[in-house]
């Protein structure tokens, strides 16, 4: 008798066990929801692997309903690769975090993102902040779909900034060069040498015989004085294997009359977690099937080019 009790317990516990576990990190794939930042409806289906196509009648909806969708599938994602980006990773793992908080807070990218803000056109900086206001749209109008893993570490999501996300694109780009320490050791010698004696040492990478002017021109406005901190370079991962390729054309050479662009991140997309987000954006302006990282609003099309015109 005392067994069957605790057999059917044990059921009783796996059953509401599993019910549980699929409760977590569940968000509303279906129906309608109210999104306030939307100025116009936006429709999303989803394929049978899941992944979202936006239909909008604007650039503007199309990329808040971006926003809200990677806080759906990727907030957790997101949130790590803010608090990584702007040194604030112990805040998630404690002590565990340190050391990568010191090497970021070193690099200041925080400061070259603000520096880049101040250079972004208005347009640009509307682009992001479309993606920011669904973005924090589902922050703080979804908490009940926030995923279980930020619960677990203590961390209740924060809207989002421009110097956030510009941050994180910076954090990206650094973490995807490959070839910094040659860049450095290039930068030394022009500023030790001189830029005459520096062209004349440095690898061959354009015609000799060119006198071009702005080649030489390109050398003076090279000279920085750059002091390097070696205490700070024994801290930095060495280089990784990492490239990208890019090519576009215009709209002459495609048979809709629209502009073409293809990328290749060279990051195995077997990866798991997977860092990619795919997804389809459509508009009347824009048709973009590809993936985007999961925090900034930057897109890789690796789909057949002569369907795509990727923003």
């Amino acid at each position: 008798m005392i067994k069957k009790i605790l057999l059917g317990a044990l059921i009783v516990i796996a059953l509401g066990t599993t019910y549980v576990l699929q409760t977590f990190n569940a968000y509303q794939q279906a129906g309608e929801i109210s999104l306030s930042a939307l100025d116009q409806p936006v429709s999303v289906h989803r394929d049978e692997l899941g992944i979202p196509y936006i239909y909008a009648e604007t650039l503007a909806d199309a990329l808040r309903a971006q926003g809200f969708i990677t806080g759906q599938n990727r907030l957790y994602q997101a949130e790590l690769y803010k608090h990584l980006a702007t040194g604030k990773l112990a805040e998630m793992f404690g002590e565990r975090g340190l050391k990568s908080d010191i090497l970021i807070r070193s690099l200041n990218i925080q400061q070259l993102a603000q520096q880049q803000i101040e250079l972004l056109s208005e347009d640009s900086k509307n682009y992001y902040l479309y993606y920011l206001q669904g973005l924090n749209a589902y922050i703080s109008e979804q908490q009940h779909e926030h995923p279980f893993s930020l619960s677990m570490l203590g961390i209740k999501p924060q809207p989002w900034t421009l110097l956030d996300i510009i941050t994180v694109q910076y954090f990206q780009m650094w973490g995807s060069t490959a070839n910094w320490r040659i860049e450095l050791l290039a930068q030394q010698l022009i500023d030790q040498l001189g830029p005459q004696l520096a062209n004349e040492i440095s690898m061959v990478s354009v015609n000799p015989n060119d006198e071009s002017v702005v080649a030489a021109k390109l050398l003076d406005d090279l000279q920085v004085s750059l002091t390097i901190d070696p205490e700070l370079l024994a801290v930095i991962p060495d280089d990784v294997n990492a490239a990208s390729n890019a090519w576009a054309s215009a709209a002459s050479k495609s048979t809709n009359g629209a502009a073409l662009f293809s990328n290749s991140p060279h990051i195995d997309a077997r990866t798991l977690p997977g860092f990619w987000h795919p997804m389809g954006i459509f508009t009347p302006e824009l048709r973009a099937i590809g993936a985007t990282a999961p925090a900034p609003r930057v897109w890789y099309c690796p789909y057949r080019a002569h369907q795509l015109w990727c923003h």
